[in-house]
This record gives structure tokens, C-alpha cells and sequence, in this order.
């Protein structure tokens, strides 16, 4: 694991040469992360269902049993979000992941989040005109 020269001498050695922030990044060959990645997908086709429902016949009220299975869904998408910005990625061209998490932030941040974002808006709750509360 260590060549003799870059052998650590002792145990706080070895922890001051961890990085605890890299240590939180995402692989995506994680079998944790591969199951949650499937759970989201799942919950994208239900809930593609259940927003065409919505759409077609109603948007829930606060009071109503379909308004928690909508907030449901929208935890689900909003963890996804958050684990989004820990997920290590590979650049262009290279073979080693970045586990940097300001570059994996600003990676997401530039690119895909926008579109992750929109549809977490609650518009018809906040803009009345459009048929919310």
C-alpha cells in the first residue's frame, strides 16, 4: 500500500493525510448509490403518472391525501439533488475520477442543475393565477 519513503510515521500522520471532504464524494461504482439510483428512476415513471394525473384532473390541496404523496415524491427528487453535488465524475479524456467536491459542485452547478431544479418550483402554489391555493 505505501512505499517505505511515503510510509506514514504514525497514526496522526496518517489522519492529517485524509481528507474528509474527499471521503464523502459518490462513486458511481457504489452499490448503495447504484440501488438509489434505480429507487429515483422508479419513482420518475410513478411519478410521471401521477403528475398526468394531477394535471388532468386536479392539483392537491394541503388537506389531501394526494398532496403527501406529491411532497413524497418531491423529497425523493430533492435527495437527489443534494447527492448530485457529492457524486465524483470523470473528466474528458482522463481515467481517474475527480473527487474534488468544489469542481463536482461546480460541474453540476453549470450544467445539469437547472434542469433538476425547475421542476422542484412549486408554481401553482405560488402564483395563484396559475390554479393553486
Amino acid at each position: 500500500m505505501y512505499d517505505d519513503e511515503a510510509k506514514p510515521k504514525n497514526l496522526e500522520e496518517e489522519i492529517s493525510n485524509i481528507n474528509i471532504l474527499e471521503l464523502i464524494t459518490i462513486s458511481d461504482s457504489n452499490k448503495y448509490y447504484k440501488a438509489w439510483k434505480g429507487f429515483v428512476v422508479l419513482h420518475s415513471l410513478v411519478s410521471s403518472y401521477f403528475y398526468a394525473y394531477m394535471a388532468a384532473f386536479k392539483s392537491p390541496k394541503p388537506e389531501d391525501d394526494l398532496f403527501k404523496v406529491m411532497l413524497y415524491f418531491e423529497f425523493i427528487f430533492f435527495c437527489e439533488i443534494i447527492f448530485k453535488f457529492f457524486e465524483e465524475f470523470t473528466k474528458d479524456g482522463q481515467t481517474i475520477p475527480t473527487r474534488s467536491l468544489a469542481e463536482i459542485a461546480n460541474r453540476y452547478l453549470k450544467g445539469q442543475f437547472i434542469y433538476d431544479f425547475i421542476p422542484m418550483i412549486p408554481l401553482p402554489y405560488l402564483l395563484p393565477f396559475l390554479g393553486g391555493i
